[in-house]
């Protein structure tokens, strides 16, 4: 089977009803758990919503875990340590979403905090890139394996928290993300990473179906660091694991996320002479939304968030379709890489200029 619906369905009803809870019980937590600040440049939703979702995903997480575990007394060596990994950056995403003051920098070095726990306790580690020449010169330098699993897994998990935007924005692109695994594991017979996989895939949709298209629960700063950091974990793994599956497959796939951090840093930081780290308005999405606002000005600001999103889902596609076709061809993902760039620099160009810019 393609994918285990049983365990994607137990974690699906883990999170789904911790989602559900959350909305119930909001006039107990309100106070602290609701995004209350609607002026902010990156912020549009119209009225408070609970920004603790990353809470229902990892208790969905949890419960496709254990049911695995219980079923099948199966080894949950794995799912142990990824656990424990992500409790740093999971942990001070939500203290962000709580309590605010964890700055994007804090954010971040707790990310390579969990990425080193699970480079030595999973073994986990990007160890090669299909190019010959750095495959055996430079990784094998003792402390490179390292740094790059650090860089990579910190990068994706602050990426995500980047495009987590809209009204199921980067839901959607986890979603779509993790059935991309799915199918490429099913090729391999990697069983075992298909039903980590489910597992995460049930958890996301199960906060989801309360995200999109209403935006009545966001994942906030924990959710988006926990999704990115396990998306990067489970990728890492399934390189390492099977040596048919190019190290350029993952980067092909998640390559909407990564460029979008890539160049706003770059955006920021050498075209602007800002810090890397501030907020602004310049995000592809946040272009895409005010034009959208601006020409589609008769839909209700709700409708052109959702709208927002399915827009960028496509933009995410167009590295997915790539990615899975070619999972196994490093020559390809990285021609198409170099389209996928070429393409959205241009996009966010014009996109910039339709907007006003």
């Amino acid at each position: 089977m393609i994918i285990d619906l049983t365990t994607l369905l137990v974690s699906f009803l883990g999170a789904a009803i911790t989602a559900g809870l959350i909305l119930i019980t909001a006039p107990l937590h309100a106070r602290v758990t609701y995004d209350l600040d609607l002026d902010s440049i990156q912020k549009f939703h119209q009225k408070p919503v609970p920004r603790i979702g990353g809470i229902a995903v990892l208790v969905g997480l949890i419960c496709g875990g254990a049911y695995h575990g219980l079923s099948a007394d199966q080894e949950l060596y794995l799912a142990k340590w990824a656990g424990v990994a992500a409790i740093p950056v999971f942990l001070g995403g939500l203290l962000e979403d709580l309590k605010k003051g964890m700055t994007a920098r804090d954010r971040l070095l707790l990310a390579f905090f969990s990425a080193t726990i699970a480079h030595y306790e999973l073994q986990v580690g990007l160890e090669r890139i299909d190019w010959e020449w750095f495959d055996t010169t430079i990784i094998p330098v003792p402390g490179v394996t390292l740094l790059l699993t650090v860089l990579m897994v910190g990068g994706v998990s602050h990426a995500t928290n980047i495009i987590d935007g809209f009204n199921g924005l980067l839901l959607g692109v986890a979603i779509m993300a993790s059935a991309a695994f799915i199918f490429v594991a099913y090729q391999i017979g990697a069983t075992l990473q298909i039903t980590y996989l489910s597992i995460m895939l049930g958890a996301l949709i199960g906060v989801f179906v309360f995200n999109f298209p209403m935006g009545r629960i966001f994942l906030g700063d924990g959710g988006a660091y926990l999704v990115g950091f396990f998306l990067a974990i489970l990728s890492l793994v399934l390189v390492k694991n099977h040596a048919a599956v190019s190290p350029w497959f993952p980067l092909m796939l998640l390559a909407y996320p990564i460029m979008e951090t890539m160049f706003s840093i770059f955006r920021k930081k050498v075209l602007s002479g800002t810090p890397a780290m501030a907020p602004d308005g310049l995000h592809f999405h946040m272009l895409v939304h005010k034009v959208l606002i601006g020409r589609l000005s008769f839909l209700s600001p709700r409708i052109c968030n959702a709208s927002t999103s399915i827009v960028m889902w496509g933009v995410f596609l167009a590295g997915l379709v790539p990615a899975v076709i070619w999972w196994d061809d490093t020559k390809k993902l990285v021609f198409s890489l170099f389209l996928y760039v070429l393409a959205y620099l241009i996009g966010y160009s014009r996109l910039k200029r339709w907007a006003g810019y």
